[in-house]
């Protein structure tokens, strides 16, 4: 998907682009041509429904791009490969000091990428929650020769079973308590985000289920404010303010809260807490601890579909859960050393997602009802 960036930039520029130069062009293409551009430009170029039996597309950082193939392509399978920020750094680290770039660079090039508000821009964490596969790119290996065939071993049952070659995989039990967590997230009526959240003991038996939404004394805040109260606050909280970078007064502002002079982030800048402060929801796996109502947990695991923030994270390390899979692009870094101080064992999520579980899974019983039934097969 950066070819289209890549051939625009050469055509403009002699210099060598960097990581952000391709992030603001790449946005611009979207914003100048519509969201679904590169996608389709990639799509006409490379012939991608006759050039083979099966074709991969990558680099994929948009919802648009993910809408076009899938409506184009019925075999269309999303795939997010996720490694952490340091051990991204490790690998890239050299790329960007011959850039005369450093770590810094490489952290805003990264929050760049989590910019999820604006329509054309990169976003990243949307597509990987848009993912039907999630695999982790995590270990680390002496060179790219040696890591490559070792990804390879760890895809090939899961493409053996995309592509319908060998469909008598069975579902793990990480994959069905996810899958659990994003059938409660359709139950959040929130304006944002839906977020879903399973516990279960240390036997792997599901005690508790939660999803983000007002207490049941409120209705969901569509129906009780009409809007999002949050994003309410934070609009107040800016009118009449002026921004830090340009200095320009700062009427009343809606998402993506940027500033309409020099397009800062104020977001960001006067809400580094996501204006957290002002939501009236109960988060997933606040839910979810509720509602365990005592029952036995320590030990336990928690799944949710999107990583915990600080408070939740309190309050997981207290009611002793031990494990938390999640499925996140870039996690809250300043939460994953406390849970890790409080012995919480913490993994992104690895498998098939809820959005393709049961089309992927659904023959499996049929299989073995056929391989071990009594007279043979």
């Amino acid at each position: 998907m950066s070819a289209p960036i890549r051939e625009e930039w050469t055509r403009r520029s002699t210099e060598p682009p960097r990581r952000e130069d391709l992030q603001r062009l790449g946005n611009e293409l979207r914003q100048t041509h519509g969201s679904d551009y590169l996608a389709k430009v990639l799509d006409e170029k490379d012939g991608l429904g006759s050039a083979a039996k099966h074709a991969v597309v990558e680099t994929i950082r948009n919802r648009a791009e993910i809408e076009y193939f899938r409506e184009r392509y019925r075999g269309f399978y999303l795939i997010a490969v996720l490694c952490s920020q340091e051990e991204r750094w490790k690998r890239i680290r050299e790329e960007y000091v011959t850039k005369g770039l450093d770590q810094q660079d490489f952290f805003s090039d990264d929050a760049r990428d989590y910019i999820q508000e604006e329509e054309y821009g990169q976003q990243v964490a949307l597509c990987v929650d848009e993912a039907d596969l999630v695999i982790s790119n995590e270990t680390s290996f002496e060179s790219s020769l040696a890591a490559r065939p070792a990804m390879a071993e760890k895809l090939a049952p899961y493409i053996k079973l995309l592509t319908g070659e060998d469909t008598s995989l069975p579902p793990e039990t990480d994959e069905i308590c996810m899958t659990i967590a994003y059938a409660q997230a359709r139950r959040s009526f929130c304006l944002k985000r839906h977020v879903g959240a399973v516990i279960t003991n240390d036997e792997g038996n599901i005690i508790a289920t939660g999803f983000n939404e007002n207490p049941v004394t409120m209705s969901p805040c569509y129906i009780e404010f009409r809007y999002c109260y949050k994003e309410a606050m934070m609009s107040r909280q800016l009118k009449g303010t002026r921004c830090p970078d340009c200095q320009t007064e700062l009427p009343e502002l809606q998402e993506p809260f940027r500033c309409s002079s020099c397009s800062s982030n104020l977001k960001l800048l006067y809400f580094p807490d996501k204006g957290m402060r002002w939501c009236t929801a109960l988060h997933a796996e606040e839910r979810a601890l509720i509602n365990a109502a005592g029952r036995e947990i320590v030990g336990g695991t928690l799944y949710t579909t999107t990583f915990p923030c600080f408070n939740c994270a309190r309050q997981i390390s207290q009611a002793g859960i031990k494990r938390v899979f999640y499925v996140e692009a870039y996690p809250q870094l300043d939460v994953l050393p406390f849970l890790k101080r409080n012995k919480v064992e913490v993994s992104p999520f690895e498998g098939i997602k809820a959005s393709v579980f049961d089309r992927l899974y659904s023959s499996f019983r049929s299989q073995m009802e056929q391989k071990y039934r009594l007279g043979g097969p």
